[in-house]
């Protein structure tokens, strides 16, 4: 669902949007009016073709050992460098020691945005902590990119870290949705 103001959904999944939107972003269906007695669009347009890709996993590594991963013909790699405790800066200014991950993230996208309790070691390395209850954005690495034709998403938290075996479970997103023809102008 986007917003609460939506005047179109989509007859096929039945997501909300914006009167300025034209097509779903799930499956690129023409979409229709929300009210009652207008259920499609003044002018009809033919489907346009697309491509889409959502890739949501979990993966554990342990110290040292690697990730590739493959979305829409984006290739990337996740390394896991090492577990290391680091004094981490929180919401309200204060600090804590913390495990984190120590990530490098490198492929055919760039540049990997941390949050606001990550911690930028290099270019596109990041120590990580541990994803608390609702701090999915201050404790992930994200990428994303979009123009009129192409989207492009890319995220990743530390769900766990397991000291006595070094391995820590990262969740991974990765969306990718390309069309030939102009999303909007």
């Amino acid at each position: 669902m986007i917003g609460y103001g939506a005047v179109k959904y989509c007859q096929q999944c039945g997501n909300n949007y914006p009167d300025e939107m034209n097509f779903c972003v799930v499956d690129n269906t023409r979409l229709a009016l929300n009210s009652p007695e207008a259920q499609t669009l003044l002018n009809d347009f033919p489907t346009i073709p697309a491509s889409f890709e959502y890739v949501p996993r979990k993966f554990t590594l342990a110290e040292g050992d690697f990730l590739d991963l493959e979305c829409d013909a984006r290739k990337l790699r996740i390394t896991l460098k090492q577990i290391i405790e680091e004094t981490f800066v929180y919401e309200d200014h204060s600090e804590g020691k913390e495990y984190g991950a120590f990530i490098y993230v490198h492929g055919s996208i760039s540049p990997i945005y941390g949050g606001q309790q990550t911690i930028k070691k290099r270019s596109q390395e990041y120590i990580v902590p541990i994803k608390g209850e609702s701090l999915e954005g201050e404790r992930s690495l994200f990428y994303f990119i979009a123009d009129s034709q192409f989207f492009e998403f890319f995220r990743i938290y530390v769900e766990h870290i397991n000291l006595r075996t070094r391995h820590v479970v990262l969740d991974v997103v990765f969306v990718s949705y390309s069309t030939p023809m102009p999303l909007f102008d």
